[in-house]
């Protein structure tokens, strides 16, 4: 996938990356088009998603939002965001330097298990490398308030189980011609703040509590301690949510 992405980029300066499996909403290549043109010489942003997790929320007077988490099922990009991508990257963003970032114990600690699953050749993946380099250049990520992809594969790199509930997301097509820009280049704290508990809570969960439940039948009772140490399993069920919606606590 990634020496693919680096062929596409050594012969366009820009473009859209979408896998065989991901059903696009129309307006996404439109969306994509404008969001390219309109940020190409902008260094903060490093990518358009077409991906998001809000479910359905929406509380925002602008069409899209920047968020901090890169989403790579359906998104575009420039060849000056892609030339820092390298497939072999081997240092990771610490815990520290990721709730400095986030300001999120949550989604520092889902990132950090993401980052030490790979570290120890668990899983086999180019987009985890993404999200460091991404996070690194502290680069954001455009992402539409209406979902405009539908990943429709329930085999190969993705889940089996079609009850997991990231796949088939539905899609509603964005009304391009009166499209709201954010007034600035920003974080946008409380779409981000729903969006990373909607991943675990939500998408994630179901999958940890699955693989858990391998390892403990496998006997592998000190990978299952690791795992749920890692991944401060007890506190993201207890997590407080009084905080919901206030940027200056995320």
């Amino acid at each position: 996938m990634s020496s693919a992405i680096t062929w596409f980029f050594s012969n366009v300066e820009e473009g859209i990356i979408l896998e065989d499996d991901c059903l696009p909403a129309e307006s996404f290549f439109y969306f994509c088009e404008i969001m390219l043109n309109k940020y190409k010489d902008n260094a903060q942003v490093g990518m358009i998603s077409g991906t998001n997790y809000l479910f359905g929320y929406n509380n925002s007077e602008y069409s899209y939002f920047f968020s901090k988490y890169s989403y790579i099922w359906g998104w575009a990009t420039w060849k000056r965001s892609w030339i820092l991508y390298n497939l072999n990257h081997k240092y990771f963003p610490d815990k520290q330097f990721l709730l400095n970032y986030f300001n999120d114990d949550l989604a520092a600690n889902y990132y950090f298990n993401e980052f030490s699953y790979f570290e120890t050749n668990k899983i086999d993946t180019w987009d985890i490398q993404w999200s460091a380099i991404m996070i690194f250049n502290k680069l954001y990520s455009v992402v539409p308030l209406d979902n405009q992809i539908s990943n429709i594969g329930f085999r190969g790199a993705h889940q089996d189980d079609k009850s997991y509930l990231s796949l088939n997301m539905p899609t509603k097509n964005i009304d391009l011609y009166s499209l709201k820009n954010p007034k600035k280049i920003e974080r946008d704290n409380n779409l981000d703040y729903i969006s990373i508990r909607n991943i675990v809570f939500k998408v994630s969960k179901k999958s940890f509590l699955k693989n858990l439940l391998v390892v403990i039948f496998k006997k592998k009772y000190r990978d299952v301690i690791k795992n749920i140490l890692t991944l401060n399993f007890f506190k993201m069920i207890f997590f407080n949510h009084s905080n919901h919606g206030d940027n200056n606590k995320i």
